[in-house]
């Protein structure tokens, strides 16, 4: 138990440091070393609480860490992530009231100027994407929907809900600097959050 503790006390300090540390960002060659050990024992560290959740084992070190590192990802993403951070806030902490998402970012995306102009006039979906075609989309929404007419766009999805802490997992990558974070939707769901329907739209003329 107390070994327990211990390492989840220490990768928990590991994150907390790393959110103001250089190492997240530089590429000089000591970084890197240091950057690949410490993503190895996050990403090791999430993979154990996952199971974890799966069997209902969770410790109260584990609740404690899997609460602040969701509301300091929620506080930290709002910067970068706004869509994403709007959407976990929302999962965790909302009433299952329908969220609408600002339509700036959507509107604009290469990535997803081209499906609508690919897709044209109708309702697509599911639809999903590579983080890599564009990673603020996918963080927020992947997979989506759209309703295309003439003159608007909508992007949707009609239930947001993370796959159950003991169903098969499923995860997304999330990027702190150059650190890649392998989270685990199964775990979010460990936090017992309310499906919701959320939307963005916009007029296209």
């Amino acid at each position: 138990m107390r070994a327990v503790v211990f390492k989840s006390l220490t990768v928990f300090l590991l994150v907390i440091g790393l959110l103001t540390s250089g190492v997240v960002f530089s590429s000089d060659p000591v970084s890197e070393k240091l950057r690949f050990f410490v993503e190895e024992n996050i990403n090791s560290y999430i993979a154990g609480v996952t199971t974890r959740a799966s069997k209902e084992e969770l410790t109260l070190t584990d609740k404690l860490i899997l609460n602040v590192s969701v509301s300091t990802g929620i506080a930290i993403s709002r910067f970068k992530y706004p869509e994403a951070a709007r959407i976990l806030s929302h999962y965790v902490g909302g009433d299952g009231s329908d969220l609408e998402l600002d339509s700036a970012y959507f509107r604009t995306s290469k990535y997803l100027n081209k499906v609508v102009t690919d897709l044209g006039v109708g309702d697509h979906g599911p639809l999903s994407l590579k983080q890599s075609e564009d990673w603020r989309m996918s963080l927020a929404l992947n997979p989506y929907y759209l309703k295309i007419s003439t003159d608007r766009v909508r992007v949707f999805h009609p239930e947001i809900a993370f796959a159950p802490a003991n169903g098969e997992r499923v995860f997304t990558i999330v990027p702190i600097g150059k650190l890649r974070i392998k989270v685990f939707d199964n775990l979010i769901s460990a936090l017992n959050p309310t499906p919701f329907l959320v939307y963005s739209e916009w007029e296209t003329q």
